[in-house]
């Protein structure tokens, strides 16, 4: 899977403290889009094949864990990575985002160069779904294996 085709999302009603973050990934990867609000947010995700989404724990009016869950029961065809990230630590607020099925809680200080290695290893590992008519084949490249 090439970076510079994969589109990345973050959803952060504080956008400006994530800036310095983003312009920094902008330089590995070109589709990178940044939302405040949750209706434009949800828009974009209907109308475009998401690869990872990033978001703010502490978002308003819903916090990043009920708004993962409504993008996992949404069934997106793209089936994006979902990853929500905040300043705060402790094992309660990670347990929770963890059973809403998100696939990774990380925390906003992690530099942009560790941030940027984190999705390229995401990408890296993501099963490639191949539509052929009426049947569809997998390609787990990781395991060497097709269903």
């Amino acid at each position: 899977m090439n970076v510079n085709q994969c589109y990345i999302v973050f959803l952060d009603n504080a956008v400006n403290r994530i800036f310095k973050t983003i312009d920094t990934l902008k330089g590995t990867f070109q589709n990178i889009f940044v939302f405040n609000q949750e209706k434009e947010f949800f828009d974009f995700l209907d109308e475009n094949q998401v690869d990872v989404i990033f978001l703010n724990l502490d978002l308003s009016p819903n916090d990043g864990v009920i708004l993962s869950r409504e993008i996992i029961q949404k069934h997106f065809e793209s089936n994006p990575y979902v990853i929500i990230y905040t300043d705060k630590q402790d094992d309660f607020v990670q347990e929770l985002a963890f059973n809403s099925g998100v696939d990774s809680f990380i925390s906003f200080h992690n530099k942009a160069a560790v941030m940027e290695l984190f999705i390229k290893n995401l990408l890296r590992r993501r099963v490639k779904i191949i539509s052929n008519s009426k049947k569809e084949v997998i390609i787990d490249n990781d395991r060497y294996l097709i269903f």
